[in-house]
């Protein structure tokens, strides 16, 4: 770690600082201290990064970016901070997970809705009966954006299967399999964390093309057993405008497997105003 360096460029012989100056600069130095003391309860922050394979940064700030109040006796501030790169880590603190099997059922991150652990590494394969396929729909999701993610496996959990990474706090349209097998595994880095996410699976069979799901916005009307034949009707909510087909119908692709037969329309905001001209 580099020494903290700090120089100073008087502005005359006679400068003072004023009162208000040492105020300012005495709040910012018991931060750096309060922060270091909770750094070190934890565990510190070396162990921390190597824990989690983080590397160190350097900071060097203007007195100007630290806080506008305190004067310009001192012209420029270095010194130096450490903190811990959030990249996907090697090794984790938190496991969780399992195999699930059944027609029907939810799951929920560790924690939720109160945040998921950080450094976590959740594992969940859901296994149906065969020739049948996996169908999820989230209820809510909550993940902090870019650094924590979901990642989805059309299979068991093998990069060969990957399907897709969620991440974010939009709740995702409804994903269904290809087969009998979905994988889920929800991966966070040491630091921020969000509420989490929950979601219903459920087994379809060869002649369901399962729920559509329902786009922000949106009211959905019709369905049945979303089973082939069925429609679904989409409208939105006042002060919003369907993108998309209003309805979809049930059909057999060339696999003689149901789907819908288009996506799900969104519905965007309206924007026209009323002018007396």
């Amino acid at each position: 770690m580099k020494r903290v360096t700090t120089k100073r460029r008087m502005r005359g012989i006679g400068a003072r600082w004023t009162d208000g100056g040492m105020t300012a600069m005495r709040c910012f130095l018991w931060s750096l201290v309060l922060c270091s003391l909770s750094w070190r309860a934890q565990g510190g922050l070396s162990r921390l990064c190597e824990r989690g394979s983080k590397s160190p940064r350097n900071y060097n700030l203007n007195s100007s970016d630290i806080s506008p109040r305190i004067p310009q006796v001192y012209s420029h501030v270095t010194y130096t901070l450490i903190k811990c790169s959030r990249k996907e880590q090697s090794g984790f603190i938190y496991t969780c997970g399992g195999t699930l099997k059944g027609r029907n059922g939810s799951i929920e991150s560790p924690g939720f809705p109160y945040g998921y652990p950080n450094g976590a590494n959740c594992t969940w394969v859901i296994v149906g009966e065969e020739r049948s396929r996996i169908q999820l729909i989230f209820l809510s999701f909550a993940i902090e954006e870019e650094y924590d993610f979901l990642s989805l496996y059309d299979g068991h959990p093998h990069p060969a299967n990957f399907r897709s990474r969620l991440t974010g706090f939009q709740i995702p349209a409804p994903v269904t399999s290809t087969g009998n097998v979905f994988s889920l595994r929800l991966t966070s880095d040491f630091a921020v964390s969000a509420h989490g996410f929950k979601l219903s699976y459920e087994e379809l069979h060869s002649t369901s093309c399962g729920n559509p799901g329902v786009p922000p916005k949106a009211v959905l009307s019709g369905g049945g057993h979303f089973a082939v034949g069925d429609s679904v009707r989409y409208s939105c909510v006042p002060g919003y405008v369907l993108d998309g087909h209003a309805t979809l119908t049930c059909i057999t692709n060339a696999g003689n497997i149901a789907v819908w037969d288009f996506p799900a329309p969104i519905c965007r905001g309206s924007y026209y105003c009323d002018y007396p001209w």
